[in-house]
């Protein structure tokens, strides 16, 4: 009987690019996972923790094909990714599909002819120990999540909010940088800049670095980076913009000459090809793609045959991989650039996991293709092109550059000895940056001078700078620090980072390509490091990452580690109970920022945002555009006292109802409007704007509680479906009062009242009652 092979991989697009290399196989997806923790409860066995795996409903059809396919198969193999979580897709396929026929694991680096061939005909079993960490991992990331999110829900009165195992370590490091920044004390300082020339050679630029002995303040590095202040023991000179005018007036009658001429030989090797994070990290500096969009493109660019696996903390290259970057580097710029030897690398991390290539293109024909023959979409061309460059130059010589230093002396007419330095640096080889850099990057050239040369005084400016804090972190740059730290690992930093943005913990600084924490952010970082510190503390995160490598390796067992995390001593459970019973809600809801005196500015996190509580019943909520570093005594008294100037002036105009604290908003009334009486919300005269909403006819304005009029301003309410159809069935207020809809069908109510009180089914009815009688 002839033997025939099943093949299931997770993609389509996969599935394809396999089954045309594979013929005689029968190449199917399986879609991803296809058993998973359910969506709706923890899904692990507290007693024995152990997850409580489902199969979703959207996957059932899926597995009823694949079983189909399995019927007439006499051989399985699972193709899935290799990695752990390639592994526990395998393994999971095998628990429910439960083949009776020879089933084998079949894993690749590259999806090209030759590996997949390779890949055929030496398959090997599933690695029990790398399903039992990817298993610990889900196992670890739901006892972490369901166990304090419950909590934060309690206290903080937010239902949306939630804890990750390597999620909120994430943004712990963000929130941090913000506060950074806002303790930050800013230092002024003015530098020199003087024009000089020889001959007819073109004026240069120098820069006045020392006086009388004393170097002169003129870059960041005197100064501490998280302080601001002038770092201690600098015997230095700090030139106010008044000292630097008055010096720069001096300097057309001083004399100048050239007293040293230092050079220096630069030689640089190229930077190790892409691993997961370097890939994410140069493609958000370079190209502005995010982590997500990167990894995206990424596994579309594996799944067609274009470039090795895209998941990986190895750097290095197969015997193939260096021999086909070398073939690119002598035939796109000759063996002038080509190294003399063949050039590998090694990971710097010894607890690196899976032993994947680095991410290089995929060979075919015993090439690289390159980015100009490939038929790609513009974005996957892009990122290829990265990949292919960065790859090839790594067989590349280094480059050489030159750089020079000119030491100009000049002595001033007072009688002070000045010094003025002048940088150059001329590329002498491109190397390397041939490829992966512009030839004339970082080149400025000095005219040829020698010691003892007179110069000519051209002219100075003055430039008043200031320092600043360190930057916020860019995507690269918060992935560059979580790869440092240790937390999370390759496949998780894009959905780390993409997670924290869409729950709003962190967001995108507007025109720059940073991102800052929202207050919303600020509020969780904080409740998590003041009751749960161990848990989001960078090496107690960075030790669960080296757990799971040592499970991976059988050097842990897993059970036990799972069960001393969470029902040890000092385990999970016991923090979570301890907190649940001791925090105190209120106390953890207010903010506190550097700079700010709390018994000033009494700020609170409510149900719609960051507020200054002014009293028992005055609140002022802060602007919704503003970022937590916007927050300083001086911003926050200009919105009080703006808003309280407002106020007077509404309540001189307008009945004054009281103070909403579900909107951190007055509400006013007025009588006589042009459409008849109505509230206002909010102040009329600031930016954040007012609502306005009619009253209810029939009603008077002391017929209502003011909880009864934040309600009317919530609206439209949803009741429900109109029956057999997709129409939403709402409650709202209009000019000409309140009414009840479903698509476009309008039934006016009675009484005011009712809209807060109508029923679905009441309103289900009078809406169907007015389509009946429109149809006769």
């Amino acid at each position: 009987m002839e033997e025939k092979t099943l093949i299931i991989v997770e993609s389509p697009t996969k599935a394809r690019s396999i089954g045309a290399m594979l013929k005689d196989c029968t190449v199917i997806a399986s879609q991803g996972h296809i058993r998973d923790l359910p969506q709706d409860e923890m899904g692990v066995n507290l007693d024995t923790l152990e997850p409580k795996y489902i199969i979703p409903s959207d996957k059932k059809e899926i597995v009823k094909q694949m079983k189909k396919a399995l019927a007439s198969a006499s051989r399985l193999i699972l193709a899935t990714d290799e990695d752990r979580e390639g592994e526990s897709i395998a393994q999971h396929l095998v628990d429910v599909l439960k083949p009776t026929i020879p089933t084998s694991r079949m894993v690749f680096h590259e999806i090209t002819k030759s590996a997949i061939l390779n890949a055929f005909n030496n398959t090997r079993e599933i690695s029990v120990d790398m399903v039992k960490a990817q298993e610990a991992r889900r196992v670890l990331d739901r006892l972490f999540g369901y166990s304090i999110s419950p909590l934060l829900w309690n206290k903080l009165s937010i239902s949306k909010l939630s804890a990750g195992r390597v999620q909120s370590p994430t943004l712990k490091l963000v929130v941090e940088r913000e506060l950074e920044r806002m303790k930050y004390k800013s230092s002024s300082y003015a530098i020199i800049k003087a024009f000089f020339a020889h001959g007819n050679e073109k004026p240069f630029v120098s820069t006045l670095e020392e006086i009388n002995g004393r170097e002169v303040v003129f870059n960041k590095d005197f100064y501490d980076e998280i302080t601001g202040e002038l770092k201690p023991n600098k015997n230095v000179i700090v030139l106010s913009e008044k000292d630097a005018s008055l010096l720069k007036d001096a300097l057309s009658s001083a004399s100048y000459s050239i007293e040293d001429i230092s050079e220096k030989k630069v030689q640089k090797m190229s930077p190790e090809p892409f691993i997961t994070s370097t890939l994410q990290q140069d493609a958000n500096t370079r190209l502005h793609y995010s982590s997500r969009d990167t990894m995206h493109i990424a596994q579309t660019l594996y799944e067609k045959g274009y470039i090795t696996y895209m998941r990986t903390d190895s750097p290095n290259l197969s015997a193939d991989g260096i021999q086909a970057a070398r073939s690119s580097v002598e035939n796109e710029y000759g063996k002038e650039y080509l190294l003399d030897y063949s050039r590998n690398f090694e990971s710097k991390d010894k607890n690196a996991q899976e032993a994947h290539e680095a991410i290089r293109p995929a060979i075919k024909d015993g090439r690289f293709m390159p980015p100009d023959e490939t038929p790609l979409t513009k974005k996957e061309k892009t990122l290829y092109t990265l990949i292919y460059r960065r790859t090839i130059a790594t067989q590349m010589k280094s480059y050489v550059k030159m750089a020079t230093a000119l030491l100009i002396r000049s002595k001033l007419p007072d009688g002070r000895i000045a010094y003025f330095v002048s940088r150059g640096m001329k590329i002498e080889f491109a190397g390397w940056l041939k490829a992966y850099n512009k030839e004339d990057d970082d080149e400025n050239i000095l005219p040829s001078l020698s010691k003892g040369d007179n110069l000519i005084f051209s002219s100075a400016e003055v430039n008043s700078l200031s320092t600043s804090p360190r930057s916020r972190y860019t995507e690269a740059g918060i992935i560059k620090k979580m790869e440092e730290l240790g937390i999370g690992r390759p496949s998780t930093y894009a959905t780390t980072v993409s997670s924290l943005s869409g729950k709003a913990y962190i967001t995108k600084v507007v025109g720059t390509n940073t991102i800052a924490p929202t207050f919303l952010g600020v509020l969780l970082a904080r409740f998590l490091d003041n009751y749960f510190a161990s848990y989001v503390s960078y090496d107690f995160t960075a030790g669960m990452e080296k757990a799971l490598d040592d499970i991976a390796k059988h050097n842990l067992d897993m059970k036990q580690y799972l069960k001393d995390f969470y029902k040890g001593s000092n385990g999970l459970e016991v923090s979570v109970k301890t907190n649940m019973d001791g925090i105190v809600a209120k106390e953890a809801k207010v903010l506190t920022f550097p700079g700010v005196d709390p018994k000033k500015f009494d700020i609170h996190y409510g149900k719609y945002g960051p507020y200054i509580q002014l009293g028992q019943t005055d609140y002022k909520g802060l602007p919704h555009s503003w970022l937590p570093g916007d927050v300083t005594e001086e911003k926050l008294t200009l919105i009080i006292n703006d808003d309280r100037s407002i106020h007077e002036k509404m309540k001189s105009q307008y009945l004054f109802v009281g103070d909403s604290t579900k909107f951190n908003k007055p509400i006013y009334f007025v009588e006589n409007g042009k459409h008849g009486p109505y509230w206002i919300l909010g102040y009329i005269d600031n930016s954040q704007g007012a609502k306005f909403l009619s009253l209810p006819r029939g009603t008077k304005n002391t017929d209502w509680t003011l909880e009864e009029i934040e309600e009317l301003f919530s609206l439209p309410r949803e009741l429900g479906k109109l029956p057999g159809t997709d129409e939403v069935v709402s409650v709202a207020i209009g000019r000409y009062g309140a009414y009840v809809s479903a698509g476009k069908t309008f039934c006016s109510l009675r009484s005011g009242k009712d809209v807060l009180t109508i029923s679905s089914e009441e309103a289900i009815r009078l809406i169907q009652e007015k389509i009946g009688k429109s149809s006769k």
